[in-house]
């Protein structure tokens, strides 16, 4: 958006001032010529008090939209993701879990969809208008299919507004396979009075195999992760 305003605003101000110079020319001839009145200035200096003019004005319009947008209300939202219940479990961690209905077959409440990439299978289960209110709204089992050596992995859960939005991570031990337990409707949005505000958001879900066993060298880019699933889910 700022480069296309760019693109039209920085010609204007370069031609501008010289259309109204040149315009300004034409009288300023029939005056010279008349012989008449007080001496009116130049050209030159009426195209350079048009620039001055426009730069204030350029000047003042872009500082009102950024005090508006700094003031507005949606910059003063917090996101609430106390109650979020979403993780990311190990295979040997599932089997202790609330979750063991979401073994790879259908779960009354849910779609559940098979599909794959490069280096993963895996099995989404997104609930449904009128499925169990206790559950998660999503099921990831993803099984990586790759032949890459990897020690750990790190888990993402994003939530994305207009405003940008916010993650959370977690370090989880190898495992053959992961499940993604990702709730998204205990995300709540409040202003700076600590009313809830109804604000459109989108998850998304990311799972980096670690070479590492020091999430940190992951995080921070230092080492390149075996391999990367990532999804995005509504």
């Amino acid at each position: 958006m700022f480069g296309i305003i760019s693109v039209l605003i920085i010609p204007a101000f370069i031609f501008l001032p010289i259309i109204i110079a040149l315009i300004y020319k034409i009288f300023y001839n029939k005056h010279i010529n008349s012989g008449k009145g007080r001496k009116w200035i130049s050209p030159l200096s009426a195209g350079l008090i048009s620039f001055i003019v426009l730069t204030i004005a350029a000047v003042t319009a872009v500082s009102a939209a950024f005090v508006s947008y700094k003031f507005s209300p949606e910059r003063y939202l917090e996101m609430d993701t106390t109650k979020n219940t979403s993780v990311t479990l190990t295979e040997e961690e599932f089997k202790n879990s609330a979750f063991t209905a979401f073994n790879g077959r259908g779960v009354s409440g849910y779609k559940l969809e098979n599909k794959k990439t490069d280096d993963f299978d895996y099995q989404l289960y997104s609930k449904v208008n009128g499925g169990p209110v206790s559950m998660p709204d999503y099921v990831i089992i993803i099984t990586y299919t790759g032949d890459k050596e990897y020690a750990s992995a790190y888990a993402e859960n994003k939530v994305i507004d207009k405003s940008g939005g916010s993650s959370q991570g977690e370090g989880i031990a190898k495992s053959k396979k992961y499940y993604a337990v990702i709730d998204g409707s205990n995300i709540v949005y409040k202003n700076k009075n600590g009313k809830t505000v109804d604000i459109k958001y989108s998850l998304a879900y990311s799972l980096k195999l670690n070479p590492e066993t020091d999430e940190a060298l992951l995080i921070n880019g230092e080492i390149q992760p075996a391999a990367s699933f990532e999804i995005e889910l509504n």
